[in-house]
């Protein structure tokens, strides 16, 4: 819409091909930025925990964390002592780098990506959005592990 008002106001007081000599640059230049920015995205996947109200997550370390992580979430950071194996307790503001794209928890701890359906599909199948991270500071660092998409921050750094 505001390309459109743009485009329209200029049209009144200049050429169409002035109008285009000057759109044109800046549409690539700012397309320019956003490949740019998305490239530093894929390169520089920095995470940050942020459990919330909880001081910090429980990451899954292995595919019997990865099978338990859905109740575990929501327990906060009290974990039954037969489950501490499979998991590592990561306080929040830990920074860490993402070290997969991520994936999709079923309910059964099955991990798969794609997952070929809807977000609300998905609320219904208690299906979780979870990604693998490797910590870069702190007690736990070079742990890798699974946490749930919405208890880690996405850091841009720009190099």
């Amino acid at each position: 819409m505001l390309l459109y008002l743009v485009v329209r106001g200029s049209l009144k007081v200049v050429s169409p091909r002035t109008t285009l000599a000057v759109l044109v640059p800046i549409a690539l230049l700012v397309s320019a930025a956003v490949w740019h920015l998305n490239l530093v995205e894929h390169d520089y996947p920095i995470r940050i925990v942020d459990g919330g109200q909880e001081n910090g997550i429980w990451l899954a370390t292995d595919s019997d964390g990865l099978r338990a992580m859905d109740g575990v979430n929501s327990v906060g950071s009290d974990l039954p002592p037969e489950m501490r194996r499979h998991f590592i307790f990561v306080p929040n503001k830990t920074r860490g780098i993402s070290i997969t794209g991520g994936g999709y928890l079923l309910q059964d701890g099955q991990l798969v990506d794609p997952y070929p359906t809807t977000l609300s599909e998905m609320k219904r199948d208690h299906v979780t959005d979870v990604e693998k991270i490797r910590i870069t500071e702190g007690p736990s660092k070079g742990i890798e592990g699974w946490a749930d998409i919405r208890k880690i921050q996405h850091k841009l750094v720009m190099p």
